[in-house]
């Protein structure tokens, strides 16, 4: 899949503290996309890490809003899963809520079984 050690460690039970330890002690290009275009963040997101996320956003504030092969971001993939805390934090951190310019009719397919997912999601935004 093209991940680094950093896109492993978010889906694994580790605990924060190997993720700290290893962003002080290893210089990480946070940027680094797998091969599905997923940054750390989106994959925080896979394995539900809201204290990982607000880390890796102090670290690098822009990666939030990194779009995968799918033209979707991590905030996407939160709705998508149905985890309200997540979404919140992504909305308070500045993420962007737009979609890609397209979804690819793959991702349509794919992950067309977690839009149940979407009705769950009761955030009032006024």
């Amino acid at each position: 899949l093209g991940w680094t050690v950093l896109h492993k460690i978010m889906l694994t039970p580790c605990n924060e503290k190997l993720f700290d330890i290893l962003t002080r002690v290893v210089l990480f290009d946070y940027t680094i996309v797998d091969n599905l275009g997923r940054s750390v963040m989106h994959n925080a997101v896979w394995g539900d890490k809201p204290n990982i996320v607000r880390k890796i956003h102090l670290i690098n504030s822009e990666i939030i809003n990194i779009y995968d092969i799918y033209g979707l971001l991590p905030i996407s993939y939160a709705a998508l899963l149905g985890n309200q805390q997540l979404v919140l934090l992504f909305l308070e951190l500045g993420s962007n809520i737009k979609g890609g310019n397209t979804i690819s009719p793959q991702a349509i397919t794919k992950f067309s079984p977690m839009v149940k997912n979407l009705i769950k999601l009761k955030i009032d935004l006024d």
